[in-house]
Order: structure tokens, then C-alpha cells, then sequence
């Protein structure tokens, strides 16, 4: 039996919200990255305010950065603060699309979609209920990296930043996507030697 219309909405908008929910834990986890970097471990509910402060997220990202090359890092902290600074700008990305273009229903398809019109047309691109299941998963992988390789996690951080940075590696580029990222993908033939 066919699904009925508010069963499609329904599913659609419960998977959009758990998606925009498992955004909101990137930031809370930046914030505590934030905190770290500032020194203020132990007044993490100012740092936190502060972080939240910024009327946009490039506010929140700005004052992350300025923040981290405030001091001398380590070598592998610098390599896995800007890959993963790079996956959450991109995941940033689908936020944006899911946070500022039209949801509706594509009645051939008996689906819905969100997706941005111009001029009556939908655009190339479209998030549908299995793309908003995918992003919330890599939401959810990219916090739980963040908050797991926190120096300052009690008694110790559960990954090192290198442990950190290959889970990094392995997400998908794009927040909506199964693929891995090309940097995790094993070269799977090696170049031929050139005869002469």
C-alpha cells in the first residue's frame, strides 16, 4: 500500500529536524573547542555565551580561528583543526540549504523535497528525506570527532588528534553524501612504469 501524503511529510519533517538538531550539537561542540582555546575551560558557560554571540555562523567560525591561531599550536593540532574546520564549512553548506529554501511536495514522485525556485523552477539541486537521514548521520560522526578529541576531555581525550584527523579523512566531503573522502580511499593501482 501506498504511503499517504502527511505519512510522506511526516517522515520528511521528522528527519529534518533531527538533522537541524544534530547541527546544533557541531556548534555546541565548536564551543567547547572555543573554550579550549581560550583557556576558560573552567568558565565554560561564558565561553559558551560568548561563542553564541555572533548573529551568523562565519561570526562563530571567525572568532573559532582567531582564537586557535591566537597561540602556538602543535603541529597536529593545526593539521586537525583545519581539516576539520574545512568538513564543518562544507557541512555548513547543507545547513544553509536546509535553513533557507522552500520545503515542498513533488507530487509525481509522491516525495518531498526542500528545494530553491526561481522564476517557478526548481534548481538542480534537491535534499529529500534520505538526503536529510545522511546529513544528520555525518553531523552527528563530525561532533562526536570534535568533542572526542578535546584535549581538555576528563580523564583523557577518547581520541588522539591523529586518531581524530583519519575519522576526519573518512567522512564524506559533502554532508548529504555516502562517499568517503578521497583522502581515506586507498590508491588501488599503483601507477604503471613508462617502457621505453
Amino acid at each position: 500500500m501506498a504511503k499517504s501524503r502527511k505519512r510522506i511529510e511526516d517522515e520528511y519533517y521528522r528527519q529534518y529536524g533531527y538533522a537541524i538538531a544534530r547541527w546544533v550539537d557541531i556548534e555546541h561542540a565548536l564551543a567547547f573547542w572555543f573554550a579550549y582555546l581560550c583557556g576558560t575551560t573552567t568558565t565554560l558557560n561564558m565561553a559558551n555565551e560568548v561563542f553564541a554571540s555572533p548573529r551568523s555562523f562565519n561570526g562563530n567560525k571567525d572568532m573559532l580561528e582567531a582564537a586557535f591561531y591566537a597561540a602556538r599550536r602543535s603541529p597536529e593540532l593545526v593539521a586537525f583543526f583545519k581539516e576539520a574546520m574545512k568538513r564543518v564549512m562544507s557541512y555548513y553548506g547543507t545547513r544553509n540549504f536546509m535553513a533557507h529554501h522552500q520545503t515542498i511536495y513533488v507530487a509525481p514522485e509522491k516525495r518531498m523535497a526542500l528545494a530553491k525556485r526561481t522564476d517557478g523552477f526548481l534548481q538542480n539541486r534537491v535534499l529529500g528525506t534520505a538526503d536529510l537521514k545522511r546529513a544528520a548521520r555525518n553531523f552527528e560522526r563530525l561532533q562526536k570527532i570534535l568533542l572526542l578529541t578535546l584535549p581538555t576531555l576528563v580523564p583523557k581525550p577518547r581520541l588522539t588528534l591523529k586518531q581524530g584527523l583519519a575519522r576526519i579523512h573518512r567522512l564524506p566531503p559533502d554532508a548529504c553524501s555516502v562517499a568517503r573522502s578521497w583522502k581515506s580511499r586507498p590508491n588501488p593501482m599503483p601507477y604503471p612504469k613508462l617502457q621505453r
